[in-house]
């Protein structure tokens, strides 16, 4: 680990020395991220849209609601039960949304996460804990204390910034011990809310500012007003089908008086909408009864982006509004001094404000800050921040750059506590500062998000692995909070040469993948045009790339063609035509998303495509075999991974998801995919991101990463269970194993990266469900299910009928090893049939016609 610390810092000085001036470095970090958070709904939803036109983020919901219901129905698999560990790391850190402090005790706060849920500390940041892992909806955009009754709090759901991968909500939460248990509030068809005020005089008033569904354009949107503390609500401002409302500011002295800014914003597949003459400021002078556009110097007609408001509470006649232009950098900042009658420009270019503070994506950020008790002192959070303390006279970054990773880039709240210092929610974490000068982070939280997970066969106690804007790290639970930055960018997969310590991968967004032979101390682009491959194709975000079981200096790589190199990926060579098919969705879905090589046979290669398409050799690339029209749905396929017990077995799993259709796709092939068998068996509908096979008798113990957690199976996809008892609803987008430790591996895309043991589950069940044979038919059923069973000591048996709730529809006990339930009377839909035989117990999936 020192080695590794000593390496990064080596990399950071040589960064620093080489002087990648500021101007340099900054215009690549935009666009970096202008190319991946403005293209239209990037791939966390891509993959569980296609072939569908917008994601059907209602069915997801659905589907993490029925595995949150059914964690409980576990069956007869003990290794199931145990808790996974955190190994880390808790010092990345991830996007930071909003930050509460209670109003009169600055050491109790509340931070929510992009996609990590709820944390509280009581003693100022020295500890933090979860409080909100029991819903489903872990997307926070808003926490708010009640000032009268700081025991309530109410939380909003939903990624208030929007990104490519946004995560939507369902609605407003309520506390009433102070933040420790959340109660579903209302307004979960808003999907995103933005803001949340509380009238001072009145606490059962509440005003929640929503952005809607940002997949489609529906009424569902604007400011909305309750009166009776959130038990029924009224649609105070609409705007439009594509407006909602972004922000609102409430005045402290008369909260008749309300500001609000609208913003127009559309996300699908194929659209991307961020500006428009809508994106305007309203204001109501009577609790929300009626509203006017604000005009005396505010622009009005002209296309404009995201608005961010702040009210001064000492003299809350004074107002700033920040506008982001068409350019999605700052326009403007404007102030008002007499309640919003007239408005003056802010001085911001011409007194030290750097162009591009945004980065040129500013619907990423548009907040304002300010000093509740010095009105001139003003915040503005981008890329980087800066800050007035004259009242636009001069303006000064009040942060170290953000390449130093003293304080991590693109910030998103600000929030002064009672006794002055400032707190400041990034895309890292949270800070804290008493001056602007230095700043420590005060939160050492694992909500990392990964995409990709790697095991070190050199370094087996160590967890590697690739993060959303967060580059590559590396490190264990007994370092959790000292984990070092291994490389820089989205990270992706790294790959280590099991031979050659000295030589490993790391992956950034769109192939950028590098390699080393020297343990670091050189890197070279494995991914140009000028070794091989071609530079006009398509590559996906999570492009794949693997090293060969059977010769470590061999390598594939996937863009529409597979390419191989014989020597580490200095030079390449294609071994197949385009397999992605011409372009009828999007360029990205037509890539090729992964490659399975048979460890028992170097010739018999798989390709998937996001597209639905799969390939095999049989004889390293000379010819390839579709056989994705065998039986396979069209989706978007995540992984296809070769048997390492069978040579002619085969599992490939799919994402997506689609209305009435509540079904994972995880399918097996024991003839290289001539002929193929569903084995999702009793799985929720959930979307599968990746396939883990413990090799052993028969391939029947399986692992899976899906939307909602890890599941794993022990007889082949028969039954699935959730693995562990204390990982929330999150998605996992990658296991792997650790052969010399025997865990499982999981890269969560919320609570960094996970460990579980797996050693001996298979051979420990005892006398399990594999012993007995239970069949029920027909399947589908239209009026009676039968069941029988076979096996040895055949006794209590005991038969219930749940619904994907996990709701007992049906429980018949002392039934016999045969019968039948007359389920004329069930609703169309699919249950779960629950078989106990004495301490035997299993499940089957079936389908009520």
């Amino acid at each position: 680990m020192k080695k590794l610390l000593i390496l990064f810092s080596g990399f950071c000085f040589l960064f620093l020395a080489y002087g990648f001036i500021k101007q340099h470095i900054f215009e690549d970090k935009f666009i970096q991220h202008k190319k991946h958070l403005e293209q239209p709904n990037d791939e966390y939803w891509i993959r569980r849209t296609f072939p569908g036109l917008k994601p059907d983020e209602g069915t997801y919901f659905a589907s993490l609601q029925q595995a949150r219901q059914n964690v409980n129905l576990r069956g007869n698999i003990p290794g199931f039960d145990k808790n996974w560990k955190v190994e880390g790391p808790g010092n990345i850190g991830a996007r930071v949304n909003v930050v509460a402090v209670h109003p009169s005790d600055e050491n109790i706060m509340l931070i929510g996460y992009s996609h990590g849920g709820i944390w509280k500390t009581v003693n100022g940041g020295i500890d933090w804990y979860p409080v909100f892992d029991d819903q489903i909806a872990l997307a926070i955009g808003e926490i708010v204390f009640d000032a009268t009754d700081p025991n309530i709090l109410y939380a909003g759901t939903g990624d208030v910034n929007i990104p490519g991968g946004v995560y939507t909500g369902n609605g407003v939460y309520k506390s009433s011990d102070g933040g420790e248990t959340w109660d579903y509030l209302a307004l979960a068809e808003t999907k995103i809310i933005s803001k949340i005020k509380i009238d001072p005089n009145n606490s059962s008033i509440l005003y929640v500012a929503t952005m809607g569904n940002p997949f489609e354009r529906n009424n569902q949107r604007g400011l909305y007003k309750s009166t009776d503390g959130g038990v029924t609500w009224t649609q105070s401002l609409f705007i439009n089908n594509q407006t909602g409302i972004i922000d609102i500011v409430m005045n402290p002295q008369n909260p008749q008086i309300l500001y609000a800014a609208s913003y127009t914003r559309i996300r699908t597949n194929f659209e991307s909408i961020v500006t428009s003459t809508d994106c305007i400021v309203w204001k109501s002078n009577d609790g929300g009864f009626s509203w006017m556009a604000v005009e005396g110097g505010l622009p009005l007609g002209a296309d404009h982006s995201r608005i961010g408001l702040a009210i001064c509470q000492n003299d809350p006649s004074v107002v700033y509004a920040l506008y982001v232009g068409t350019n999605l950098d700052l326009e403007n900042v404007y102030k008002t001094v007499d309640d919003g009658a007239n408005w003056e420009i802010v001085p911001t270019f011409d007194t030290g404000i750097e162009s591009g503070i945004f980065g040129y994506f500013g619907w990423y950020f548009g907040k304002i800050g300010i000093d509740p008790i010095d009105c001139s002192t003003i915040h503005l959070l981008g890329v980087n921040m800066f800050s007035t303390f004259d009242g636009g006279a001069s303006w000064v970054s009040t942060v170290p750059p953000w390449w130093t990773y003293e304080v991590h880039a693109d910030k998103h709240d600000l929030v002064y506590t009672n006794t002055g210092r400032v707190l400041l929610g990034t895309d890292g974490g949270l800070y804290r500062t008493n001056d602007f000068n230095t700043w420590e982070k005060i939160e050492n939280i694992p909500t990392s998000q990964f995409y990709r997970v790697a095991v070190n066969p050199h370094q087996p106690y160590n967890y590697y692995g690739g993060m959303q804007d967060n580059g590559t790290a590396g490190g264990n639970a007994s370092v959790l909070n000292e984990w070092p930055r291994l490389f820089g960018g989205d990270g992706f997969q790294p790959r280590f040469n099991p031979v050659d310590p000295m030589n490993y991968y790391y992956e950034t967004q769109n192939a950028g993948i590098v390699g080393t032979e020297n343990d670091g101390s050189d890197y070279y682009d494995l991914i140009n045009e000028d070794n091989g491959v071609n530079p006009d194709e398509r590559r996906n975000w999570d492009a794949p790339y693997i090293i060969s079981s059977h010769n470590p200096n061999t390598l594939y790589f996937g863009a529409q063609k597979i390419y191989k190199s014989y020597n580490r990926g200095h030079n390449w060579i294609p071994v197949s035509e385009d397999l992605t098919g011409d372009v009828t969705y999007l360029g990205r879905v037509h890539t090729i998303t992964s490659i399975g090589e048979s460890v028992l046979d170097s010739n018999i290669i798989y390709a998937g495509t996001g597209n639905g398409y799969l390939w095999k050799t049989n004889d390293n690339g000379i010819t390839w075999d579709s056989i994705h029209d065998n039986g396979l749905p069209k989706r978007y396929l995540t992984s296809v991974h070769a048997s390492p017990t069978y040579v002619n077995s085969v599992f490939v799993s799919f994402s997506g998801y689609k209305f009435n259709e509540s079904v994972s796709h995880i399918f097996r092939s024991d003839d290289q995919g001539e002929n193929w068998s569903d084995i999702s068996g009793d799985l929720p509908g959930i979307g599968i991101n990746d396939i883990l096979i413990i090799e052993g008798e028969s391939d029947k113990e399986l692992y899976i990463a899906t939307d909602a957690g890890v599941y794993g199976t022990i007889n082949g996809g028969l039954n699935w269970e959730r693995v562990g008892k204390n990982m929330p609803i999150v998605p996992v987008l990658d296991v792997d194993y650790n052969p010399s430790l025997k865990t499982l591996v999981a890269g969560t895309f919320a609570r960094s990266i996970m460990s579980y043991p797996i050693e001996g589950i298979s051979k420990d069940v005892g006398q399990s469900s594999l012993q007995i044979e239970v069949n029920c038919f027909p399947n589908p059923v239209v009026d009676k299910l039968f069941w029988s069973i076979i096996g040895k000591d055949i006794q209590d048996v005991e038969v219930v009928i749940y619904d994907f709730r996990g709701k007992i529809i049906i429980q018949k006990l002392k039934a016999g090893n045969f019968g039948n339930l007359n389920l004329e009377f069930l609703p169309a839909g699919i249950y779960l049939l629950n078989i106990k035989v004495g301490k035997n117990k299993l499940i089957k999936k079936f389908v009520k016609s």
